[in-house]
């Protein structure tokens, strides 16, 4: 799925055409960049969740009222969330299937979800 994210951020139109384009090093060093500051979508999903997290905190009669972050989700990121926890889960345990195998793997899995 990162593959899919990079190539929306760099404007390029194939994943596939992205992935030959650059080496393994490159494309691991803006899955690391990715990780240590998301951009997209999910990442606005999370922003916006704990922002309303904090509104929630700021106007509940009692702190067990608050919902937790991944509550506030919107219902296909929870699903997206899980998904890609899952893919790096295989991958962590599979140490010869390089990552973006792992998200491709994860992205067909949630083109079989139900859509809303």
């Amino acid at each position: 799925m990162f593959a899919f994210r990079l190539a929306l951020a760099l404007g390029v139109p194939n994943p596939d055409d992205l992935l030959a384009q650059m080496d393994a090093r490159l494309f691991d060093e803006w899955q690391a960049y990715f990780e240590a500051e998301p951009w997209g979508t999910q990442a606005q999903d999370v922003r916006l969740a704990m922002l309303l997290q904090t509104l929630i905190a700021v106007n509940a009669a009692k702190s067990s009222d608050m919902p937790r972050v991944e509550e506030l989700l919107p219902t296909w990121s929870r699903q997206m969330l899980r998904a890609a926890q899952e893919a790096e889960r295989e991958a962590s345990e599979d140490t010869e299937q390089p990552a973006w195998k792992a998200w491709k793997e994860s992205l067909s899995i949630l083109a079989q979800l139900p859509k809303r």
